[in-house]
């Protein structure tokens, strides 16, 4: 049952790191662009709409830790 949960965990842990990297670097992109040509009302509903999926994804990431004392 450990080995079970131990994959769920690195395929899990995988996942969330892969799309946290893809919408960082959309962030990062659309940060570049902005600094040249601003954003447009929709440009910035998307650049928060991914801020807040890149906030939960963390979130979840950050239940797949396990504790360490301080």
């Amino acid at each position: 049952m450990a080995r079970i949960n131990q994959a769920v965990n690195s395929s899990l842990h995988d996942r969330l790191t892969s799309e946290i990297d893809r919408l960082t670097e959309q962030q990062i992109e659309a940060l570049r662009t902005a600094t040249l040509a601003g954003m447009t009302e929709d440009e910035v509903r998307e650049y928060e709409h991914r801020r807040k999926q890149i906030a939960e994804l963390v979130g979840q990431f950050k239940l797949l830790m396990p504790r360490r004392p301080i």
